[in-house]
């Protein structure tokens, strides 16, 4: 079993999409993304991308 798979069964209210898991951030907060292979792609392009988004610090 794959670990998405494995969170589908196990914890399914922690799955959502990358443009879900943006819209919990609010305005004005400040966001820190780490270097290195495990850097969120998506959610950062979903981030960029939405036009609601103001004042977070990056």
């Amino acid at each position: 079993m794959d670990y998405i798979a494995w969170l589908n069964d196990y914890c399914p209210q922690k799955v959502v999409t990358a443009e879900e898991a943006i819209s919990r951030i609010k305005s004005g907060s400040r966001v820190f993304i780490g270097t290195g292979c495990g850097v969120p792609q998506d959610l950062i392009r979903s981030l960029v991308e939405d036009k609601d988004k103001q004042g977070i610090l990056i």
